[in-house]
């Protein structure tokens, strides 16, 4: 969001309640706390704030009325990026020579937990 769109966004805000003290720094403030938040749910936390709040609402306050909207757009937008990426390609068949490999290389451990028990149990015995 560009600070203009959040500007004119925020505006009602400042119309209800006047402009806080310090609002030429506070409004970078604001401005870096919330543009994550797409404009159409700032403009919705705005209105809720209007109606809901006493005084000037903090960030915090804006962000906490439209928490389960943002976590949903995250989601949907997550979900998108994902499906847009490509397919990884399906892995090559296991064939006769890779099942022998395998085989071989089990049969090789098994021999060797088998010896190492055979000198673990020899050590208990005396």
């Amino acid at each position: 969001m560009s600070a203009k769109a959040f500007a004119v966004i925020i505006k009602p805000l400042i119309d209800m309640y006047g402009e806080p003290k310090n609002w030429a720094v506070k409004r970078d403030l604001y401005f870096e706390t919330l543009r994550d938040i797409p404009g159409h749910l700032l403009n919705r936390a705005v209105k809720h704030c209007i109606g809901d709040c006493d005084f000037f609402p903090r960030p915090s306050e804006l962000r906490h009325a439209v928490l389960d909207e943002i976590s949903d757009y995250r989601r949907r937008r997550d979900a998108a990026a994902q499906a847009a990426l490509p397919k990884p390609p399906e892995p090559p068949e296991a064939t006769a020579e890779d099942f022998a490999y395998v085989r071989g290389l089990v049969a090789k451990a098994t021999q060797a937990v088998a010896a190492r028990s055979m000198v673990l149990k020899r050590g208990e015995d005396q």
